[in-house]
This record gives C-alpha cells, structure tokens and sequence, in this order.
C-alpha cells in the first residue's frame, strides 16, 4: 500500500464518527455523561426536550423553531397516564423569571400543554419547564437549551 492509500484510509477512519449525525454522540461518550449534567447539553428526553416522570406521567419542557430571527417556542407539556382529573398551570422559569398559562383541566390518558410563542431567545440560558396543579407544589423538568 503506497502513502497516499495509507492517508485516505487513515482519513476515513477518522470521519467515521462524524456519521452519526448532528446531535448525536458515540454510545461511549452517552454513558460517561454525569446525570446530573444531562439536562445542560441539551436535553435529557431528545434534541431540545427535557422530561421528568411523575407518579401520574410525565412533564416535558421542549424547544422549536419560532418566527422571528433565531428566538424558539417555549412548549411545557404533561402527559397524565394515571390518577383523577387535576386543574393546573404549565409554566417555565428562564433567566431568574417565571412564566405562567392559564389552568387547563387534565384527565388520566390526556396529553396537554401550553406553548409561548417566540420566548426563548438567542445566546443559550437554560429553560426550566414547570407544572403547578391546583393546591399542591410546583413540578419541574431538568434544564433544557438549545445548544448541545
């Protein structure tokens, strides 16, 4: 094997990581990632989406695209897999602020959420996604941002 064929191969073993696509990280480096910085690189439910389990479901705190220049929607969601029918608030903490919804009605088997428009901004502050059911405390999720 002449150098040149030696130089493509050694090339080419070194950009087979960069296969697996943006975002994504060899198992390896997964598995070495301290729990509790999960939530900072990114999300710890997905690409923008962090979650928490709760006795009766799960909240999630998710980032998407918005309209205007870079900022992203803000979506505080809980799927309710169990227990009665609760009244509560979807709300997100960024930057020392809280944000509140309006209260929904959420029965076992629903998926509800609120999304704000626009709210999350450029320069990467984590958001927190919160859950305030009627007449108990306030439920979290892990920080989300959107860069990884």
């Amino acid at each position: 094997m002449n150098l040149r064929s030696k130089l493509a191969t050694a090339a080419a073993a070194a950009t087979i990581p960069l296969g697996l696509g943006m975002g994504a990280t060899p198992a390896a480096a997964e598995t070495t990632t301290p729990a509790s910085e999960v939530g900072v690189l990114a999300g710890n439910c997905g690409h923008y989406v962090s979650c928490t389990s709760l006795s009766n479901g799960t909240l999630y705190i998710k980032l998407s695209d918005g309209n205007i220049g870079y900022n992203m929607n803000i979506r505080t969601e809980y799927k309710k897999t169990g227990g009665s029918t609760i009244s509560a608030k979807f709300g997100y903490s960024l930057k020392g602020s809280n944000y509140w919804s309006g209260s929904y009605s959420i029965s076992s088997g629903q998926t509800k959420g609120h999304t704000w428009a626009n709210a999350y901004p450029t320069g990467c502050p984590s958001a927190v996604g919160l859950l305030l059911p009627s007449g108990q405390s306030t439920f979290q999720t892990p920080p989300v941002t959107s860069c990884s």
